[in-house]
């Protein structure tokens, strides 16, 4: 969990570390939310990724959505997502 005040500092931080390449943002929205709410939410945390990529040039990958949600995602510029279950099904301990 990253404030977004934070969200700059933790940035600046990574950048300055040798041996980390910081390549984007992921995200994941909270357990029971409707979907506007996960809509709203994606569209937010892609602004945050377009405003981080001004001052961080390098970064490419903005991640998030998953099965039940990936199209909203991509509609809010996601370059990556989380398909697990879409592909292999759900679980043992999830059935």
């Amino acid at each position: 969990h990253c404030p977004v005040a934070a969200l700059h500092t933790h940035l600046q931080y990574a950048h300055t570390q040798p041996y980390l390449k910081l390549r984007g943002l992921m995200y994941l929205p909270p357990p029971h939310t409707t979907q506007t709410q996960t809509q709203n939410n994606f569209e937010k945390v892609s602004k945050l990724f377009t405003q981080a990529q001004q001052a961080f040039p390098s970064l490419d990958t903005l991640c998030m959505g998953m099965t039940q949600d990936y199209q909203d995602a991509i509609l809010a510029g996601a370059t990556c997502i989380r398909i697990g279950r879409g592909i292999f099904g759900k679980k043992q301990t999830d059935i």
